[in-house]
């Protein structure tokens, strides 16, 4: 018997064309099928391309297989997101400089990934700029000068961060350009025309350099705002105007507009950096309300704080590092709970951008109008009386300068409403209204005018001791005080508005010596004394 197996016959892959053609059964012989083969007709296996829809039904059949091997491997895996599976991101080498400032703007949340620091580019330092900032001594003698005049009435740089600062080696280009704009600041220009002062235009050149490059962090930041208060001290606009705008612009993208936001990649988490972050947002606050204080019509850069938003923390426990940070307090905590000077300024600050709103509102409801006017003066009354119970020092003058710029303001948009023209249609309540919200906003202006003198007088007293801690924020309550005082004397003949305006001359012909400001206020009250000269003539 023949274990052997004979070899199967050689069979066709498919069917052959006739068999298809008539559908019949293809035995799928070679050379013939036998079909063909009974038939006498040629058989023919050609390679046809299949049906478009038998290679759609394959195409499908594969993908649903892929697709079920990845569900199989990946059920014991975590469901993160796309960008949570991706870990840290290295730049090449060959990549420009500025790609990480790029992605950030581009880019969010690939940019949280990228192993970078915009703070740790090479720029280099002009030497331009080291001439400015001199050798070792010389630095140290700028922190000090710093520290003890403008960081008292504006803490927003770290204490301990100033002093690794002065002494790093080598230096990184925004922290040289932040001891540059502190000596700029410290600087008192001799020219009168401080926008030609060489510091400054290097400061500013400086500054316009690194951001083109792509250099953003914190202290570029703080950088900046100084620039900013140079500018405001000096009355250049507008200049100041527009760094103020860019400072919270460039805020915002540092997410230090809210705590929630995305953060750079930079941001650490210790309490001394993210205290230092919230003090500079709040500084951008302050000075965007400040420099629209004169102007009419203009809205704020930057949006009113949330009730949940933080103000800055004890003073003392920040400068001194403390480890463990004190409690944090609210913009909504009410105003009698204690807190350190810079937060009453952060707290002033924001009544001020309530009033500059409400005196901007195009809301001709009389009676929302008059309810907002009473509830904001009690407000900026009730932080004024507070901050005079608790004991006072040169550092509290910002604040009280903002309480008593923000109480002028509103007092002055309605105390001459009854006189205006009114739109057709007021009710004789309305009218009663208007002239009630008038009558109470000229005794404010009148007893706020007779606080102002007050102080000018302390001020006064002050500036000849110390006129290097004075704020130039205060400057513009006192030229408020002199314009007021002037218009009240000529309508009175009151003998404390005669000396109420003399005594705030005197104190701005004494602040021009340090900040331009007081000299181009002097001249507006010039101005206005002629004008009201000549009324009296007529």
């Amino acid at each position: 018997m023949d274990w052997v197996a004979a070899p199967p016959a050689e069979l066709a892959a498919k069917a052959c064309d006739r068999c298809k053609e008539k559908k019949r059964r293809c035995d799928k012989g070679l050379p013939s099928c036998s079909l063909c083969s009974r038939l006498v007709q040629a058989c023919n296996y050609s390679e046809r391309p299949g049906t478009p829809h038998e290679d759609e039904i394959r195409r499908l059949r594969s993908r649903v297989q892929n697709l079920e091997q990845i569900v199989a491997n990946s059920s014991s895996e975590s469901t993160l997101s796309p960008e949570q599976n991706f870990g840290p991101i290295a730049l090449d080498s060959q990549q420009s400089p500025d790609f990480y400032t790029q992605a950030i703007f581009l880019d969010h949340e690939i940019a949280q990934r990228l192993k970078y620091s915009a703070t740790t580019l090479d720029f280099a330092i002009p030497e331009y700029i080291s001439k400015f900032l001199g050798d070792q001594n010389q630095m140290d003698d700028l922190v000090s000068t710093y520290l003890g005049s403008i960081h008292k009435w504006m803490p927003i740089i770290s204490k301990l961060k100033l002093t690794r600062m002065r002494s790093a080696q080598p230096q990184l280009a925004d922290q040289a350009l932040l001891l540059l704009c502190m000596e700029l600041l410290c600087h008192t220009p001799t020219s009168a025309r401080a926008d030609t002062s060489p510091i400054y235009v290097a400061a500013k050149q400086f500054l316009s350099n690194l951001q083109t490059a792509g250099l953003l962090s914190l202290r570029t930041l703080q950088a900046g705002l100084l620039i900013s208060v140079y500018e405001i001290g000096h009355a250049i606009y507008p200049a100041a105007y527009v760094s103020v705008g860019t400072c919270a612009r460039q805020g915002v993208a540092l997410g230090a507009h809210c705590h929630s936001a995305s953060q750079t990649p930079q941001n650490t988490l210790k309490w001394i950096d993210w205290e230092e972050k919230q003090r500079v947002w709040w500084l951008v606050l302050i000075l965007d309300r400040f420099v629209t204080l004169g102007l009419d019509e203009r809205p704020l850069c930057t949006e009113e704080p949330s009730a949940m938003s933080y103000i800055p923390a004890d003073d003392t426990a920040w400068d001194n590092g403390d480890i463990r940070p004190p409690e944090r307090v609210l913009a909504s905590t009410p105003p009698n709970v204690k807190v350190s000077r810079f937060a009453r300024l952060a707290q002033s600050a924001n009544l001020l951008g309530r009033t500059i709103r409400h005196c901007n509102d195009g809301n001709h409801d009389i009676q929302f109008t008059a309810t907002n006017f009473n509830l904001i003066c009690g407000a900026i009354q009730s932080l004024l009386e507070l901050i005079l119970s608790e004991s006072i020092g040169v550092e509290d003058y910002t604040s009280l300068g903002l309480c008593f710029s923000a109480l002028t303001k509103i007092a002055s948009h309605h105390s001459c409403d009854s006189f205006s023209e009114h739109p057709a249609g007021w009710s004789p309540e309305s009218a009663s209204l208007i002239r009630g919200t008038t009558q109470h906003a000229l005794q404010t202006l009148q007893d706020t005018t007779a606080r102002l003198i007050e102080f000018a007088s302390a001020l006064e007293k002050t500036a000849s001791i110390s006129m290097e801690s004075i704020s130039p924020l205060v400057l513009h309550c006192l030229y408020y005080c002199a314009i007021t005082s002037a218009w009240l004397g000529s309508e009175s003949a009151n003998e404390l508005y005669i000396k109420g305006l003399l005594s705030c001359k005197r104190i701005l012909e004494a602040m021009d010596n340090r900040w331009k400001l007081a000299g181009a206020y002097l001249k507006l009250i010039q101005m206005v004394e002629n004008d009201l000269m000549r009324s009296s003539m007529s």
